[in-house]
């Protein structure tokens, strides 16, 4: 009998509008194509059917991240960076998450999304402090 491996990888995809079907169809083929081609056999679907990616608060995500906590996941692949969010700060902050318990996130496509954000992050830190000295602020 072959082993499960301890950490399942977690296919994620989303569709802010109900009647999107087709949109939200190829996605999961893209994700499950992934999974096939890369030899992954321990995943789970997390899905939000119409859910704005400019909030965080959605209830697959939510159970993803729960699962996160427990250990459960060893990786995250989507289809691209704004199945996260389309909002800037939340995909930061979803990756600080998911850095927080080791956890990859990918494209379909092999795009590194935490290297990436890691990138964004540091810009973002360095924005932000310019603009706390040009307002002359207290940088702690």
């Amino acid at each position: 009998m072959k082993q499960q491996p301890d950490k399942m990888t977690a296919y994620y995809y989303r569709a802010a509008h109900i009647n999107t079907d087709l949109n939200l169809d190829n996605q999961m083929y893209r994700l499950l194509h992934h999974a096939m081609t890369n030899g992954v056999t321990a995943y789970t679907l997390y899905v939000d059917d119409g859910f704005s990616g400019l909030s965080l608060d959605r209830p697959a995500l939510n159970e993803m991240q729960i699962a996160m906590a427990q250990g459960r996941i060893g990786k995250i692949v989507v289809t691209d960076i704004s199945r996260i969010s389309r909002n800037t700060v939340h995909t930061l902050l979803f990756s600080e998450y998911a850095a927080k318990y080791d956890i990859g996130i990918e494209t379909v496509g092999g795009e590194d999304l935490r290297a990436i954000l890691d990138k964004s992050r540091k810009l973002y830190e360095a924005l932000n402090f310019a603009w706390l000295l040009m307002k002359g602020g207290d940088c702690k």
